[in-house]
């Protein structure tokens, strides 16, 4: 199963190519703040 959240957060990467070495930082403190997000909503119990 795939987190269609995760897969566009790791697809910013692709993007690094294109910027300027200065705007890596944000890219990646960006996807890390994304995946911190969808770790602890895993954590999470399950509502219904």
């Amino acid at each position: 199963m795939t987190n269609p959240k995760i897969d566009e957060a790791l697809e910013s990467l692709l993007e690094l190519d294109e910027l300027d070495v200065r705007e890596h930082r944000d890219v990646y403190e960006n996807i890390h703040a994304e995946l911190r997000r969808q770790l602890q909503s895993a954590d999470e119990p399950a509502t219904r």
